[in-house]
């Protein structure tokens, strides 16, 4: 499990969903001593002392007394998260949550460890502040929204074995209503899944199911051909998953290695000339439409390395990718 970041980015694509849904995100904001800026386009950073008083503001504007984490609701397939293409980009339950592991640093001071062990799946999550204020509550939140993502790309409800964590009693009796499940009490706060859901399958084709990712179905070139065509497909469905490699491509396609990469030579391509070109039209549509920073964009694009993206990126465009976003609002504004 890696060290968590020192701050934290907020979930602007979340929170937009948060407004649709007439929350006022302003007196969110106010209420947490936050910039009023904070849920505007531009990606932003915050300490992480203020991450706790953001999710307390949050659970006392939204939230009920049966429900505190009301507000984990609005997250749903249309909301443009970058958690939700990990997760309907992922094979099975079990494959996400160990990539949300991956990504969970390089977002947040939130860190995750998934183990599987005898008839349980167990995702721990821990602070890498632990003092922070309310630590345990922010980290049941953050349960809950997993808890969410997952029952979306699963298509059904997940309901745990039991949630695990330092809690106390009282708010653990009001919360239970919304795992599902008892909340109990233990050292560090942990998701309990049994092993048939940790080996739940994520229906495939993300590109149809996941809002951010449905515009792209329809863009493919009319001029490539059937491979070309098929390829592209695939990788969109798959690479924030995190599979970039050939013998994975042609096990999805069907067919193996040596065919996949015959018939990508017989349509003018290869394969990594093919992957490089889906690449640059995810990180191309992610940089005009979302928020998300270039380290978020590098991993849903399957770079393990940041670098390894703006370099790439820039062998495509000439540019970097904050460059080309802010050229593309200014060509939207008209500026």
């Amino acid at each position: 499990m890696g060290p968590g970041r020192a701050d934290f980015v907020p979930d602007v694509g979340w929170f937009r969903a948060l407004q649709r849904r007439g929350v006022d995100l302003t007196r969110i904001a106010t209420d947490a001593q936050l910039p009023g800026t904070l849920f505007d386009r531009r990606q932003q950073t915050l300490e992480v002392a203020r991450r706790g008083v953001l999710i307390g503001a949050l659970i006392d504007a939204v939230g009920t007394p049966d429900d505190p984490f009301a507000a984990v609701d609005a997250l749903d397939a249309e909301t443009p998260s970058p958690w939700l293409p990990i997760w309907y980009c992922s094979a099975d339950l079990s494959a996400a949550l160990r990539r949300c592991d991956e990504f969970r640093p390089l977002v947040g001071p939130v860190e995750s460890r998934t183990v599987r062990a005898d008839d349980q799946l167990r995702c721990e999550l821990t602070l890498s502040s632990p003092d922070s204020d309310g630590a345990a509550l922010q980290l049941l939140f953050d349960a809950a929204l997993l808890l969410r993502a997952a029952g979306l790309a699963c298509e059904r409800t997940i309901v745990p074995l039991r949630i695990e964590s330092p809690i106390g009693s009282t708010l653990a009796r009001r919360v239970e209503g919304r795992f599902g499940a008892p909340v109990v009490r233990g050292a560090v706060t942990t998701i309990v899944l049994a092993a048939r859901d940790a080996d739940l399958a994520i229906p495939g084709e993300a590109r149809y199911r996941c809002g951010l990712l449905r515009p792209l179905a329809s863009r493919g070139d009319a001029a490539s051909g059937e491979t070309l065509r098929r390829f592209r497909e695939m990788v969109i469905d798959t690479i924030a998953g995190g599979e970039t490699t050939v013998a994975y491509a042609a096990t999805r396609l069907s067919t193996s290695v040596r065919t996949l990469q015959r018939r990508l030579h017989e349509e003018g391509s290869a394969f990594q000339i093919a992957l490089a070109q889906v690449r640059r039209e995810l990180a191309e549509h992610y940089l005009a439409e979302t928020t998300f920073g270039p380290t978020e964009v590098a991993f849903l694009l399957g770079y393990r390395d940041p670098n390894s993206f703006y370099r790439a990126f820039q062998n495509w465009t000439r540019t970097t990718p904050e460059s080309y976003r802010r050229r593309r609002r200014e060509m939207v504004s008209g500026t």
